[in-house]
């Protein structure tokens, strides 16, 4: 980590935390219980989703590569989750990178994401309090997030959590990567 050369190579370390992330959660399916998610099913992105200061500098930087009439639609719908978020609305408006009921950033979703899974739809569409999960890859994936974030604040980057739609409208600003590159946090405001 302390030799990414430039600010976009330590956004991009991120990846490797996803990456191992997606590797865990692979291995759990492989032994443990299936978890009951399907496409489709999107109880959990109706929840407050918190990324890292990297997370949310990745997801900017994917919007930015946008057309800006798409880019322009998912800022409306970040800036209305975040105001919902802001409120404490619980489980309001659906994130706002869902899509007909898929991910539409699947490929840098961020970790909270990657290893959320319920062990039953039921418990999540009934909205129950607690969600039957696996604990072991739980445990295994917040070991690697912790790791991940330790990694950047050991190399004087900011990796702190936010909630997604307020932590992306951060880092959508022009100078939100250089600043963080120089050790300053997002200034999310939810």
């Amino acid at each position: 980590m302390a030799a990414a050369g430039n600010a976009s190579q330590a956004v991009a370390f991120v990846g490797v935390l996803h990456e191992n992330v997606d590797a865990v959660v692979a291995a759990s399916e492989a032994v443990g219980p299936p978890p009951d998610c399907r496409p489709g099913c999107a109880s959990c992105c109706h929840a407050r989703v918190e990324v890292s200061d990297p997370e949310a500098l990745r997801i900017a930087g994917h919007l930015h590569q946008l057309q800006e009439s798409e880019r322009l639609v998912f800022i409306e719908r970040l800036r209305a989750k975040a105001a919902a978020d802001g409120g404490h609305l619980p489980h309001g408006q659906p994130c706002a990178f869902l899509r007909e009921g898929l991910c539409s950033i699947y490929a840098i979703r961020p970790s909270v994401c990657r290893k959320a899974h319920s062990l039953s739809a039921q418990a999540c569409q009934s909205g129950m309090a607690e969600i039957p999960q696996d604990l072991g890859r739980v445990i295994r994936c917040e070991v690697l997030v912790a790791g991940t974030r330790d990694a950047y604040e050991g190399a004087g980057l900011p990796a702190s959590r936010h909630e997604l739609s307020a932590a992306v409208l951060a880092a959508l600003r022009p100078a939100a990567l250089d600043e963080w590159y120089q050790g300053k946090p997002l200034r999310a405001s939810s």
